[in-house]
């Protein structure tokens, strides 16, 4: 009796124990409604309660709807499973209940929800709100518009953030959705390629994805499978799906367009049966395949650059809601111990291409540069990243590292955002063989001895003094005031050869020694004729006055005295600009000495007053004669200095333009010395715009740039001051001081020996300092060509030709230096990449093209031809290829 009760006791035991077993091994059921959420009121569509559990179900309830007609169901399903995992069996059961609905008018509307029992318990289902639109064609809604609006879940996205393009048919098209259309450089921008359809697609081809030219471009969704779900676009179901989703980040600013996207779907169109035969009828599926080609519009992002005015600390991180913090791996180390100091930067934005903070570490701490870590959303644009800097400290002592400043660019503020850690004390203690202490003097320490070593590199101070402005673009070789100083130093060499000639000959020339004694040799004739006079000689007084008269026309005209007659004295006093009336005058003078001679009965009074007569005329006449020559001899000088004065009239202009400048210049270097970078850049950009330039400003320009941040911009100025003068040692040292900061390490081509040297001959010099030199040398070989043409001595003669020829030589090789330097100025065959990041394609296309090697910003390049909007470059290692326009600076 009592083993009875016991074996009773023990198997209602082992009840109990199955029982709770079972209870706690049956998993929660539930209970979900599932239904399209958009559908046209003219559609049939099916909606499904489905308990999923491991228990029986009952009593299934559902009240319907009067917003919807049920034109089918219940339609009830069920399946279920046993699974035997280690000797433990479990049960799963799922039960379905269909209905197929008709709407019966348009608008939003919610699905009840459905009861049933499980078990010992009452389920209720979810509900779901569903969307009806109106029955209408879909053609009418779509259209060629280049915008569209859709949403997922029956909402309709902004018009402005989404673009599509019609296809054949408005049954199937493709658009490209951008999350924003105007940004900021480096701004983050969200775009998905996605593809509606109301038909029967097969499969897909010939897939062009977008080539998002100028943006920093991520691919953060590529699905493996396509899978559809219903949305409403313009107020028609659709059947959606994504086909990519990008981050981009777009890298200059203006006007960048997304090139479209292409895609080839394969679809199956219904068409009429041949019924040819009842074979061909049964075999026949009544559909065809056809080939749409599909294309988005091209997409047009308007990127602004960054306000000025950005913090030193800024390193070109923008987006929202930034975080900065810093530790480092140990506070307390020894000398010559490594530690790493970590700063983690979080946020959303385009932190992937954010750089890393400079951070000021204590002297004697040797700082390596730092490696960034990323840990980023699938998205790319938020997350964090670290960057560990290795610092190794030389000497002991308590140290503390100043808080890291971060600035980012707030995109829902429209403001620089400045960031702070908190300072890091650091203990360093003597490390072993660190013990300096003398043994001579206890309780002394003596420092080791080392070299002097740099404990930074930057860029030199900008100029300050005068910044010997001139206009851009302009030189003194060539220029008009080279080729009047050229021309009137060859007009004198002329001029001075010429008299020198003539002055050798003259001592030869018998007519041209009476020309020059006319005057004097009549002066003594009247003087003889004088003397007749105050002795009453009435013939001899007309025979020397005769004389004087006509010897002096013969001698000053150099006319033979054959040919002495009244008519051609006439013309010939006439040709030298002799009025009328005293050429008259002399003819009267000469009758009456003629007619006097040969019946001398003239009084003294008469005899005078031709004497004074003859006098006065031959001093008249010889005055006019030189005043002739003179005449001409001064208009030619005139005109002469009339060219200089017009060539230099540039110069003139120029130097008031340059005084105007002063001020500006003097203001832009104080706000440079404040440290306010931006607004020093504006003032020296100001006069570069203006029209002057000169290698310290563009150097200053550099400068400023280089504060900012813009190392491209700095290596472009720099490289502008060296195209001006190329030996410019202020801005050679900034731009070796840049081209460490770069990413781009590219191995030169060597040059031809003699190449460098003939380079660095011409590059020690300006341009104008060449010319200056060329001038000079010229002045030599034109002091010598006179020499040797006027020179009387025969070794003279030699020293003036061999001279000549150096000086000649010498004055053409500046010359070609001098040109050398203005053409490398004014040819544009190199540029600077301003672009973060570029790929060099293998054509000029931004579609169908190989891309061959990726170039950073601040990379200086050889243009070699331009297509369209790519320029044909060539690196310095003798690659080439071809990048947009829009990527580079020309310098």
């Amino acid at each position: 009796m009592i083993g009875n009760t016991i074996k009773i006791l023990k198997t209602a035991v082992a009840s109990i124990a199955l029982a709770l077993f079972c209870f706690q091994a049956r998993a929660e059921a539930k209970f979900t409604l599932s239904a399209p959420a958009v559908v046209s009121q003219t559609e049939q569509f099916r909606i499904t309660f489905t308990i999923d559990g491991d228990q029986s179900v009952k009593d299934f309830a559902w009240d319907g709807t009067n917003d919807f007609e049920v034109v089918w169901g219940p339609s009830e399903s069920s399946s279920s499973s046993f699974q035997i995992i280690n000797g433990k069996t479990s049960k799963s059961v799922s039960k379905s209940y269909s209905y197929v609905l008709l709407p019966k008018n348009t608008g939003s509307f919610t699905i009840p929800a459905a009861t049933a029992r499980v078990g010992n318990s009452t389920l209720t289902s979810n509900t779901v709100r569903i969307e009806v639109l109106s029955a209408q064609d879909p053609s009418s809604n779509y259209g060629s518009s280049s915008s569209g609006q859709s949403s997922s879940q029956g909402q309709s996205s902004q018009p402005s953030q989404s673009q599509a393009t019609s296809s054949q048919a408005s049954d199937l098209f493709m658009t490209l959705e951008l999350s924003k259309r105007n940004v900021v450089v480096g701004e983050s921008i969200t775009a998905t390629l996605k593809l509606y359809q109301r038909t029967n697609i097969v499969g897909f081809e010939n897939a062009s994805f977008p080539k998002f030219e100028g943006f920093w471009s991520n691919e953060t969704y590529a699905p493996n499978n396509i899978e559809f779900s219903r949305e409403n676009y313009n107020g028609v179901p659709y059947d959606a799906a994504v086909l990519r989703r990008y981050t981009l980040i777009p890298q200059h600013s203006g006007n960048l367009t997304i090139a479209p996207a292409e895609l080839v779907a394969l679809v199956n169109v219904r068409r009429r049966s041949t019924g040819n035969s009842l074979f061909d009828d049964f075999f026949d599926t009544g559909y065809s395949q056809e080939r749409r080609r599909l294309l988005t519009k091209e997409c047009v992002v308007k990127v602004s650059e960054l306000p000025a005015g950005a913090p030193a600390s800024f390193a070109g991180a923008v987006g929202t809601g930034f975080k900065i913090s810093a530790a480092i791996s140990k506070d307390v180390l020894s000398t010559h111990e490594a530690a790493v100091l970590k700063v983690r930067l979080s946020g959303t934005g385009n932190i992937s291409l954010a750089k890393a903070p400079s951070i000021q570490f204590p002297l004697d701490f040797e700082c390596y540069d730092p490696k960034s870590v990323e840990n980023l959303a699938a998205n790319s644009i938020s997350g964090t990243k670290t960057y560990e800097y290795p610092i190794i400290p030389r000497s002991s002592g308590d140290f503390v590292i100043d808080p890291v400043e971060y600035t980012y660019f707030d995109t829902s503020t429209r403001k620089y955002v400045t960031l702070a850690t908190d300072a890091i004390p650091v203990t360093v203690l003597k490390g072993a063989g660190d013990d300096n202490v003398a043994a001579t003097t206890p309780g002394l320490t003596r420092p080791s001895s080392e070299g002097v070593r740099s404990l930074a590199e930057d860029i030199r101070y900008i100029a300050t003094g005068d910044p010997e402005f001139k206009v851009a673009g302009s030189f003194f070789v060539f220029s008009p005031i080279f080729w009047g100083i050229i021309l009137a130093l060859a007009i004198v060499a002329v001029i001075l050869a010429i008299v020198l000639r003539r002055l050798a000959a003259a001592s030869a020339d018998v007519v041209a020694t009476k020309n020059r004694k006319a005057s004097k040799a009549a002066l003594a004739k009247l003087k003889l004729s004088k003397n007749y006079l105050d002795r009453n000689i009435p013939s001899g007084f007309y025979e020397e006055l005769h004389r004087a008269l006509v010897g002096y026309v013969c001698d000053k005209l150099g006319m033979p005295i054959s040919e002495f007659t009244k008519e051609n004295v006439a013309s010939a006093l006439a040709a030298q600009s002799v009025p009328q009336q005293l050429i008259d005058k002399y003819l009267d003078i000469l009758n009456a000495c003629e007619i006097a001679r040969y019946s001398p009965s003239s009084e003294a009074g008469e005899m005078a007053a031709n004497y004074e007569d003859a006098l006065n005329v031959i001093t008249s006449m010889d005055s006019y004669i030189k005043s002739t020559k003179a005449g001409a001899k001064k208009t030619f000088l005139m005109a002469l200095l009339l060219g200089i004065g017009l060539a230099t009239l540039p110069v003139l202009d120029s130097s008031a333009a340059e005084s105007r400048a002063d001020s500006l210049w003097n203001t832009s270097v104080a706000a440079y010395s404040d440290g306010r970078f931006s607004e020093a850049l504006d003032g020296f950009a100001s006069i570069y715009n203006n029209g002057l330039e000169s290698p310290k400003l563009l150097t200053n320009i550099g400068d400023c740039h280089y504060k900012l941040g813009n190392e491209a911009y700095a290596v472009l100025f720099y490289k502008r001051a060296l195209r001006l003068d190329p030996g410019f040692k202020d801005a050679k040292y900034n731009l070796e001081i840049v081209g460490a900061t770069l990413r781009d390490r590219i191995d030169v081509v060597p040059e031809f020996i003699f190449k460098t040297w003939n380079n660095a001959v011409c590059y020690s010099l300006t341009s104008n300092a060449w010319a200056v030199l060329c001038v000079v040398f010229f002045v030599i070989f034109l002091v010598c060509l006179v020499l040797f043409i006027a020179g009387r001595r025969s070794s003279v003669r030699k020293t003036g030709f061999f001279t000549g020829i150096v000086a000649l030589l010498l004055s053409l090789l500046c010359l070609a230096y001098s040109a050398k330097i203005r053409k490398e100025y004014s040819v544009k065959d190199e540029a600077v990449i301003t672009m973060g990041v570029v790929s060099v394609k293998n054509a000029p296309a931004s579609s169908g093209a190989t891309d061959l090697f990726i170039l950073h910003e601040g990379t200086v390049v050889r243009i070699l031809d331009r297509v369209g909007s790519y320029y044909n470059i060539e690196i310095a290692d003798g690659r080439n290829g071809w990048l947009p326009a829009t990527s580079m600076e020309v310098i």
